[in-house]
């Protein structure tokens, strides 16, 4: 498919488009934050856009005996071996399987990469800081303290730093 757009590519053409409809940080307006929104049946959940690198589709797969549940297993990214994470398994959530609808969704955060398992990308959008309800949170699993509140439409925020910087992550301190 000549002249087709990969993901990353509309992923990228979204976000300079959203990056300028940003406030300033120096404006007293609310300051409006870059998602990328995905979803884990049946609930929507986003990121910050800044943690962002890249999407991918899920090809090839290799599973690893001995690691935590939520390590779904490795995958190879242009010759670099990254650790693919199953966010359902790490936030307690129901299964529902992997196929090759899944979605890789690579994020990095001080040097740290991982890739995470998502079911569907569901695009970019903007979100006031303050439109995020923090009392709105009726989170018990063990992943509550990666939430940082909900929107107005009923999206999850996830903490991508909080995330990255969990040692509940780490494996003989590498991910």
């Amino acid at each position: 498919m000549s002249g087709s757009r990969t993901d990353l590519e509309i992923l990228r053409a979204r976000a300079r488009e959203l990056s300028k409809t940003l406030a300033n940080p120096g404006e007293n307006s609310d300051q409006q934050l870059a998602m990328v929104g995905f979803y884990m049946a049946p609930e929507h959940y986003c990121i910050e856009s800044s943690f962002l690198k890249e999407v991918l589709s899920l090809k090839e797969l290799t599973f690893i005996p001995g690691v935590p549940a939520f390590i779904q297993g490795i995958i190879n990214l242009r010759g670099q071996v990254m650790s693919l994470m199953n966010l359902r398994k790490f936030l307690d959530l129901k299964e529902t399987g992997i196929s090759e609808q899944n979605k890789v969704m690579v994020v990095s955060h001080k040097g740290l990469e991982i890739g995470i398992l998502v079911d569907r990308i569901s695009g970019m959008f903007t979100v006031g800081g303050s439109e995020i309800d923090q009392a709105l949170i009726n989170f018990g699993g063990q992943g509550a303290e990666f939430i940082k509140g909900v929107t107005r439409e009923g999206v999850i925020v996830l903490d991508c730093a909080a995330l990255l910087e969990s040692k509940k992550i780490l494996i003989q301190g590498k991910p």
